[in-house]
């Protein structure tokens, strides 16, 4: 069983910087069983950190915007478990609400008890959402409602850049890295926009008070390609692999990250070109 202390001391070897910013990406169970189950393994990243440091999770809900239809070739392709589908049941012309307060995420187990944390403060972004704890908190997921596309300029996905944050991928790879999403979105450099979300969108905040949204456009980067975005930043050094528990995993330097796949895509990189030209399906 890991403890608390063996998953604190993994990140400070791995090198989260204390007082520093982390989101986290993660596979329960490939984090293993653990003391104090998934308050412990949040105990941890929280000791690494420090008082001073922010704790970030994805809290998105893009499910919600799904066309749920268990016979087409596109639900089977999609691969989610059916719980973590938030358009089921939902008739293809119904408007899809974000409740700040209450609808779960549907990125897994660990982003849904970090919701429950005291303290913890949710962006109102009705796809693309994410939450964070520690000084700061409420600023970082200020405004990011405006945002028409959740990953564009004064979206929380740009201040890990501005703030040199880190992204742990604990037993998950890089397809699942939501700042590459940003990264696509900055090295496009607003010459070309995607397609609207047919759906029509609603958010609520904590206090059951709806907000006004843009209509949200599907996000820049195309997911299946980040793997092969993995040799060229690790030799970089935007990235490193380390443990944490019993799951192979990631620790990703954002700036890093941003600057790296810049570079390669002025300089026509193929991989790099691939990933920022193709869009979220």
């Amino acid at each position: 069983m890991n403890t608390i202390r063996q998953l604190r001391d993994e990140l400070a070897e791995a090198g989260v910087r204390p007082r520093g910013v982390l989101m986290v990406h993660s596979s329960l169970k490939r984090i293993g069983e653990t003391e104090q189950g998934a308050e412990g393994v949040l105990a941890a990243l929280r000791e690494v950190l420090g008082p001073e440091g922010l704790l970030v999770f994805p809290a998105q809900t893009y499910t919600l915007a799904h066309i749920h239809d268990p016979g087409s070739d596109r639900c089977r392709r999609c691969g989610y478990p059916a719980r973590f589908c938030l358009a089921r049941g939902l008739p293809l012309e119904a408007p899809r609400c974000f409740h700040a307060a209450s609808t779960p995420a549907c990125v897994g187990v660990l982003p849904n008890v970090f919701l429950k944390t005291p303290g913890v403060c949710r962006s109102l972004h009705p796809l693309y959402s994410v939450a964070a704890v520690g000084p700061g908190a409420a600023e970082f997921v200020a405004g990011h409602e405006q945002c028409d596309s959740g990953y564009g300029p004064g979206s929380p996905w740009e201040k890990l850049a501005e703030r040199g944050a880190q992204v742990l991928l604990a037993g998950v790879g890089l397809e699942v890295l939501s700042f590459l999403h940003f990264v696509a979105e900055a090295v496009s450099g607003g010459q070309r926009a995607n397609p609207y979300f047919a759906c029509e969108l609603h958010v609520f905040d904590r206090d059951g008070r709806e907000v006004p949204v843009p209509p949200q456009r599907r996000p820049f980067g195309y997911s299946a390609a980040c793997p092969e975005l993995q040799p060229v930043l690790a030799k970089a050094g935007a990235l490193r692999p380390c443990r944490f528990g019993t799951a192979p995993a990631l620790l990703v330097e954002c700036r890093a990250t941003l600057e790296t796949v810049r570079t390669l895509s002025g300089n026509g990189g193929e991989k790099a070109k691939q990933y920022c030209t193709e869009y979220y399906k």
